[in-house]
């Protein structure tokens, strides 16, 4: 059996910093925890969150999914809180996000973290400080995968013209070849 999360273990989490002991039990009786084997998902890309999860132990990998391919952005380590954005704007997750360790994580569920999100100001305001870092993060990684893409348009016009001369010039021996003979 899991034990329940306690007043200790989110102390520790940034995100309480400013509230007080009789605010932190309300985020106690609400919170559910899990034990995440690495490899298991925390939260999965462009899917909605079910709530803010508080990665209590545990390191987590961030990667960002792009059709088939995966792209590492990141790492989360113990003890921080994740998906709270998402949880207050009702987004889908930018992320895919994966335990890499054995994880004791915490989920409170979205309509739980709202009420409490919004009649604790310190959380609230905690959590509307990280949006502007996050979106500038996301927006920087889109730049690279649009200037990786152009790159890459790039290089295969420079090898197509690259080859429709050499395939000239081989044309040209191969006519010259035939003519010596």
């Amino acid at each position: 059996m899991i034990s329940p999360v306690n007043l200790a273990e989110l102390r520790t989490v940034d995100l309480f910093d400013d509230i007080d002991d009789a605010q932190l039990e309300e985020w106690v009786a609400v919170a559910s925890v899990e034990q995440l084997e690495p490899g298991d998902l925390i939260f999965e890309q462009g899917e909605d969150v079910p709530g803010l999860k508080l990665l209590l132990e545990g390191e987590a990998l961030v990667v960002l999914v792009a059709g088939e391919r995966t792209e590492p952005v990141g790492r989360q380590f113990a003890p921080t809180w994740i998906g709270a954005i998402a949880s207050l704007t009702g987004g889908p997750m930018g992320v895919r996000m994966k335990a890499q360790t054995p994880c004791r994580v915490a989920l409170v569920r979205v309509d739980d973290f709202r009420r409490l999100a919004f009649s604790q100001p310190a959380v609230h305001q905690r959590v509307m400080r990280q949006v502007a870092p996050v979106m500038g993060r996301i927006t920087e990684m889109e730049q690279n995968r649009e200037r990786l893409a152009s790159l890459g348009t790039m290089a295969a016009g420079l090898a197509h013209e690259l080859n429709n001369p050499a395939a000239a010039a081989r044309r040209a021996a191969a006519q010259m070849e035939e003519a010596l003979d």
